[in-house]
C-alpha cells in the first residue's frame, strides 16, 4: 500500500496538470511544460512583448486594435475566413507574423489549421495527420487548433481528433466560439494567459462547451429576461 504522497503524485500523472479553475471546473494539460508555463508567473507583459517583434509588426498589431472582427455569417470566401483569423489572433494579443502560427507572451505557440469548407470524416483525419506533422516540426511548446467555419465542421474534426487519440496535443473551435472569446476579453472578464489556456489541449474539455459556461456566468441578462424576473 503506498503513501498518501505516491497516490498524489499518480493521480496527476493519470489526470494532468491543472491549469486554469474555472466556475467549478478544473482544467488540466498533460504536458508538464505547458502546464508550467501557463501557471508560473508571465516574465514579460504582452506590452514588453510586442516591443521585441519588428516595428513594423508593432504598429500592425496596434491597428488590428481598431480594426471591426467581421461576424461569423459576414465571412463569404476563404481569403476572408484566413484574413478575420489573422485579425482575431491580433485582438487576442498573439503575434501572428508567421503563417499560421500564433506566438504568445506566455511562450507557447498555436499552432492553426483553417478550415473553410466542410470535411467528411476520412478526410477530416487526413487533416488531424498533417496538423500533427506540422506540430512535430516545432521545437518550442506548442498547441494545435482547428478553427472551422461552422459547428457541424468543428464536430466532425473533433470527431476525427478522437478517433486518432491526439485530443492531447490538438483542439478544435468554431470561428463562431473563436468570436465570442474575442468578445470576452475585450469586455474584461478574460486575459491573454485565460486565452491561452482554452486553446491548448485540455483533458475532457471542448472548447464551445466551456465557453457556454463561461458567457452563462459571465454575460449580462436582457433586459426582457430582468423585466420578466421582476414581474415574477
Amino acid at each position: 500500500m503506498g503513501s498518501d504522497k505516491e497516490e498524489k503524485v499518480q493521480e496527476k500523472k493519470d489526470d494532468g496538470y491543472e491549469v486554469l479553475k474555472v466556475f467549478g471546473l478544473k482544467l488540466k494539460v498533460k504536458d508538464p511544460k505547458i502546464a508550467d508555463l501557463l501557471t508560473t508567473d508571465v516574465k514579460e507583459d504582452v506590452a514588453t512583448f510586442r516591443s521585441k517583434l519588428g516595428a513594423s509588426e508593432t504598429e500592425e498589431s496596434e491597428d488590428a486594435d481598431k480594426q471591426h472582427v467581421l461576424p461569423p455569417e459576414e465571412i463569404d470566401s476563404p481569403e476572408r475566413f484566413q484574413e478575420e483569423i489573422n485579425l482575431l489572433g491580433r485582438r487576442l494579443e498573439f503575434d501572428v507574423g508567421l503563417r499560421e502560427i500564433w506566438r504568445s507572451s506566455t511562450g507557447i505557440a498555436v499552432v492553426l489549421k483553417p478550415v473553410f469548407s466542410r470535411l467528411g470524416f476520412e478526410s477530416a483525419k487526413e487533416e488531424v495527420d498533417r496538423l500533427a506533422k506540422k506540430l512535430a516540426q516545432i521545437k518550442n511548446e506548442k498547441a494545435g487548433l482547428f478553427i472551422t467555419r461552422d459547428a457541424i465542421a468543428c464536430d466532425i474534426i473533433k470527431a476525427a481528433i478522437r478517433s486518432t487519440n491526439l485530443y492531447h496535443i490538438m483542439r478544435v473551435v468554431s470561428y463562431e466560439n473563436l468570436y465570442e472569446l474575442l468578445q470576452l476579453k475585450e469586455s474584461g472578464y478574460l486575459k491573454h494567459r485565460q486565452v491561452v489556456t482554452l486553446m491548448v489541449p485540455l483533458s475532457n474539455v471542448d472548447v464551445g462547451e466551456l465557453l457556454n459556461i463561461i458567457k452563462a456566468v459571465a454575460t449580462p441578462t436582457t433586459l426582457e429576461e430582468y423585466l420578466l424576473r421582476k414581474k415574477s
